[in-house]
Order: C-alpha cells, then sequence, then structure tokens
C-alpha cells in the first residue's frame, strides 16, 4: 500500500489506527519503523512520528529492548477508560444543556433516525454510519459544554474508547440499544431535563463498558 506524499504523519498515523482497528496489527504484534515505511513507501520519520503520537494515545507502546509494540487491552483498562469517560461526559451534559439549540437537537434526532434505519435494515454501511452519528453526537455535548479543559481530557481518551467503539460495534442488538440510549439522553435534552439526561448518559456509557468487557472476554476466549 502506498500514500501520497503530503501530511505523511497523519496519513501514517491513519493507516496505522485503522490497522489496529481492523486487527490487522494484534495486541502483542511488534511494529518495525524500517519495515513499515517500506511498506507504505515512505521515509521513517512520519512512521515514527505515528508510532509516538500512538504511543501518546495509548494505543501503542514502546519499551527500550522491544521497541514499538501494540499492548493487550485488559479489562482493567476498560474499566479505567470508561469510569473516566462517564464522569466528564456527565459533566459535559450539565454544561451543554443551556447552550444547546432546538436545531442542534432536531438535526442529532434526524441523524439518529437515519441511523437507526441503516442498522435495521443492515446496510452495508450501516456499522461505519452509526459509528460517525454516535462520535458526532458526544463531540456536539463536548463543544458545547464550551470548557477547554474538558475538551482536552475526553480528547486524550477518545483514541481509545474509539478502538474500543471498532471492537463493539459488529452486533446489531448492541447498535440498536445504544441507538435506544442516544434517543433518551436526546429527549430529556429536548424538555430540558438535566437530571434525566445527565442519567441517561451515565447509563449509557455504563452499559457500553459492560458490552466492551464482555467483547474483551469472548476474544481473550477464542485467543
Amino acid at each position: 500500500m502506498k500514500i501520497q506524499q503530503t501530511t505523511l504523519g497523519d496519513q501514517v498515523y491513519s493507516v496505522l489506527w485503522d490497522w489496529i482497528a481492523s486487527r490487522k496489527l494484534r495486541p502483542g504484534d511488534k511494529i518495525s519503523d524500517l519495515r513499515l515505511s517500506e511498506e507504505l513507501g515512505v521515509s521513517r520519520t512520519p512512521v515514527r512520528e505515528a508510532l509516538h503520537r500512538l504511543t501518546q494515545d495509548g494505543i501503542v507502546r514502546t519499551e527500550s529492548r522491544r521497541g514499538f509494540y501494540i499492548p493487550t487491552f485488559s479489562s482493567q483498562d476498560v474499566h479505567e477508560v470508561y469510569d473516566i469517560r462517564c464522569a466528564l461526559e456527565v459533566l459535559a451534559v450539565r454544561l451543554a444543556l443551556p447552550r444547546l439549540t432546538r436545531e442542534q437537537l432536531d438535526q442529532e434526532m434526524w441523524n439518529l433516525a437515519q441511523a437507526r434505519q441503516k442498522v435495521e435494515q443492515a446496510d452495508a454501511d450501516a456499522r461505519d454510519y452509526w459509528l460517525k452519528v454516535d462520535r458526532g453526537f458526544h463531540q456536539l455535548l463536548v463543544d458545547a459544554a464550551q470548557n477547554r479543559r474538558l475538551v482536552g481530557l475526553i480528547a486524550g481518551l477518545q483514541a481509545q474508547i474509539a478502538v474500543f467503539q471498532v471492537f463493539g460495534t459488529h452486533f446489531r442488538p448492541i447498535n440498536l440499544l445504544s441507538i435506544d440510549h442516544h434517543q433518551v439522553i436526546l429527549a430529556a435534552l429536548v424538555d430540558h431535563d438535566g437530571p434525566a439526561a445527565e442519567q441517561a448518559m451515565e447509563r449509557h456509557i455504563q452499559e457500553v463498558k459492560g458490552w466492551m468487557l464482555a467483547e474483551l472476554a469472548s476474544q481473550s476466549a477464542d485467543t
């Protein structure tokens, strides 16, 4: 696979992230910057830049004698990431509610209806479309909170959350249940019912954590 010689660091990062999320690169795999540079047709510099960025995101790890490698995410990792995410996103709901417009919420309702239709009909792009809608909704709340530190903290978790999401969205019933969760959150936001919206968000993320833990256990049993 060759990539164009523009914004190389970002392109290499995107390629490697996709390979990790799709399990082309699996936990325990060692990553050679030399081999990757040859495979992607770029110099080692953008490859190492991408690897260091993935390391900062917690998706790749490095050791002095081992070099770069894909870590095995444990149940403890899932607990930690989603418990922090829960606290931060419940806060985001609280801060965002007074600033959200009815137009924004109506758009999210429309996006959600489209996602439900695609998932129910098992469209080929249903999973990717739902992930886009899901991330867009959560990002809307974070942005509407207008708290730069909150944005930074959630961004620091986002790459790991995204990998977990890709691992756990292969099953149509899970997607539909998650869409139901979003609908409850949105309904509370439309009603300006802050406590109900916060409670619905907490339930959503905690149940997502449960799905991730079950998926992780399933993967461990298969290996």
